[in-house]
């Protein structure tokens, strides 16, 4: 079995025509038949039913399908970071980072970094998304550091890059300011993403605090839900950044307990394959 016969398969089975198939692989439909007769008997079953020039998948040839795709997907990602080892090592730096980075440090960070002698000509390529997407992505090999909340993931090397403390977000002419954990976890709240580190950072205050938040909406980042406070959707618990300063909210400090989210920088320990532009740059952030 080759990676072109999957490709031929996948292809042959989104189509569920042997001629168009081979016309999008540019390869001649014959050629393209006799693979896939092939591959059934390498796999000793049917994978495909003809009706006339219609093809349609086997059950088997439906879970065939799912491995396929999965194989191409991971050489796919093996390609990516392979080419990132390449020529672009010297010069270009991936980052993954949550989306208050980008409204407050990164961009210093960057303009900085490039100011310096030798930097000039630094290329940053950025994308964002919570923390656990981001260190499943740094692991698959999509980036090369991360700006984002501190995880105590093993894998990593995190270094502190700040601490913000959570607050209580109400809107802006909102008089009655919770005075107990139990009352500010009877407000209408609004909560972070499940998947969110936020979301696990909350779950540890509501257990020492002995209450439980009941969150009435769910939003992905501190953006989002400031808006929502602003246009009296509810309150919130999320800690408090520069950004949060240009939202019509109030912000309260909250009942008792001093709590905080700490974001990071963070590289995958074992990582050989980071370039030379991401370890000078990962010098500069942390000075190791």
């Amino acid at each position: 079995m080759t990676l072109n016969q999957l490709r031929y398969f996948k292809m042959t089975a989104e189509t569920g025509n042997l001629r168009q198939a081979a016309e999008k692989l540019y390869i001649s439909q014959p050629s393209l038949s006799i693979s896939m007769l092939n591959l059934e008997k390498e796999l000793n079953i049917a994978l495909f039913t003809h009706q006339g020039r219609k093809m349609e998948l086997t059950d088997a040839g439906k879970s065939f399908l799912r491995h396929a795709e999965t194989i191409l997907g991971d050489v796919d990602k093996a390609l990516v970071h392979m080419r990132r080892l390449g020529t672009e090592r010297r010069t270009t730096v991936h980052i993954g980072c949550t989306t208050p980075v980008i409204q407050d440090e990164l961009p210093e960070m960057m303009q900085s970094f490039r100011s310096l002698p030798g930097n000039e000509d630094t290329r940053f390529i950025f994308a964002t998304d919570n923390t656990p997407g981001l260190i499943r992505k740094i692991k698959e090999g999509q980036y090369d550091l991360l700006i984002c909340t501190e995880s105590g993931d093993e894998e990593l090397a995190e270094y502190r890059l700040r601490e913000d403390p959570l607050v209580l977000i109400v809107p802006e002419d909102q008089k009655k300011i919770p005075d107990s954990w139990e009352t500010l976890a009877a407000l209408p709240l609004i909560g972070y993403e499940e998947s969110s580190m936020m979301e696990q950072i909350l779950s540890s205050v509501a257990r020492e605090q002995e209450i439980r938040f009941r969150f009435s909406l769910r939003a992905p980042n501190e953006d989002a839900i400031a808006a929502l406070v602003e246009h009296q959707m509810g309150c919130a618990v999320i800690p408090w950044t520069r950004a949060m300063e240009h939202y019509r909210i109030r912000r309260c400090p909250l009942p008792g307990g001093s709590y905080s989210r700490n974001t990071c920088i963070a590289v995958l320990k074992s990582d050989s394959g980071r370039g030379e532009a991401a370890d000078r740059f990962l010098r500069f952030l942390t000075g190791v």
